[in-house]
């Protein structure tokens, strides 16, 4: 056996007289140059035209993302309760992709109703489970709500768990020259037009709800350790931002959508790259994305629909600081950020919003 002292390369000297950059830092720099690069060819334009160069530059990252107009939907049931209606279903959003769908509308209002797509990594199970409070209370203002499993998520998932070991699917998609969050977007888009084309649904009134249940780490929590390693004594969670990030792409490709509410969902990709250490997952990763844009950027091009944001968290899941959701976000009379739960919540936000004239 040899002495650590004899094993190590880069001993204390040696870091001290060559300063070695963390692989994080050099990404950083690297995401910084090509992001400067793409807004400068998008900043001459007008907007609408630098909306429309964004949609296009982010497909070629994202893969196939084009919805199916009229996709095939069959309802597998439907049950009435005291105040409100369940309509289970499957729809088809891509051939050999069927996708489990709950419509839940209200008893009393009249037709057709205003609607709220709810999105998040653990689907409508998850919604049930976390948010009943906040469904219930859309319903009660006539409000319905449409909880989907896209791919990969609910009960389409093939693990409970969200560590590397479960990212077989994510990874499928990379090697097949897609991505699991433009096949997402996929089924988000196509499940959307399913909904506009109903006639029991307000076309002009269907929201974006985006969603994570995974709780933040605490802001002075002191990393040091990785997905894989031996836990240590105190849990430090993964974000869960897909909710959030499907939102407002799905927003970005569909200009009938009326208003977008997320918590929960990243600050920014180039957060991530701020520190060694990540705590995202890799089915939320696109790459070649800081090449095109950073979320305040396609959060920036939604406007003037009203957006809401909230419980922002960054590549390490801690909740930022409302200057630097400022900083990403930039401030517009459409857009309301805050760093915590508060008054309105969020389900009353989307219910003025859905029932504005």
């Amino acid at each position: 056996m040899r002495p650590e002292s004899e094993l190590r390369c880069l001993t204390p000297a040696i870091a001290a007289e060559y300063k070695p950059e963390p692989v994080s830092s050099l990404a950083r720099k690297l995401a910084d140059e090509r992001l400067s690069e793409a807004r400068s060819k998008r900043e001459s334009l007008t907007a609408k035209v630098r909306k429309e160069a964004l949609r296009e530059d982010l497909k070629e990252k994202l893969g196939d993302i084009e919805p199916l107009d009229l996709p095939l939907a069959h309802t597998l049931w439907t049950r009435k309760y005291s105040k409100f209606n369940l309509e289970a279903s499957s729809i088809e959003t891509e051939k050999g992709i069927t996708i489990p769908v709950f419509l839940i509308t209200p008893e009393k209002n009249s037709q057709p109703y205003p609607v709220v797509l709810a999105l998040a990594e653990g689907g409508k199970e998850g919604f049930l489970s976390e948010r009943p409070n906040q469904i219930a209370s859309l319903l009660e203002k006539g409000i319905a709500v449409c909880l989907p499993d896209l791919r990969g998520t609910g009960e389409l998932s093939s693990s409970a768990s969200r560590g590397p070991g479960a990212m077989s699917l994510a990874a499928n998609e990379l090697m097949l020259g897609g991505t699991l969050v433009g096949s997402r977007l996929k089924d988000a888009r196509t499940i959307f037009n399913w909904l506009k084309n109903r006639p029991d649904i307000d076309s002009n009134r269907i929201a974006l709800w985006g969603d994570s249940f995974s709780e933040p780490n605490a802001p002075d929590f002191n990393f040091d350790q990785s997905p894989g390693q031996k836990p240590g004594p105190v849990p430090q969670r993964q974000a869960e931002p897909l909710g959030a990030f499907l939102s407002v792409l799905t927003a970005l490709y569909e200009n009938q959508v009326s208003a977008i509410a997320c918590s929960g969902g990243l600050v920014s990709f180039v957060s991530v790259l701020e520190n060694r250490f990540c705590h995202i997952p890799q089915d939320v990763i696109v790459p070649g994305i800081l090449e095109i844009a950073d979320l305040g950027e396609i959060v920036e091009s939604l406007v003037p629909r009203p957006v809401f944001l909230e419980k922002i968290v960054d590549g390490r899941n801690k909740i930022v600081t409302p200057e630097i959701m400022e900083k990403k976000y930039g401030a517009n009379s459409g857009l309301t950020l805050r760093n915590e739960s508060g008054d309105p919540s969020l389900a009353d936000w989307i219910s003025t919003q859905c029932l504005r004239k």
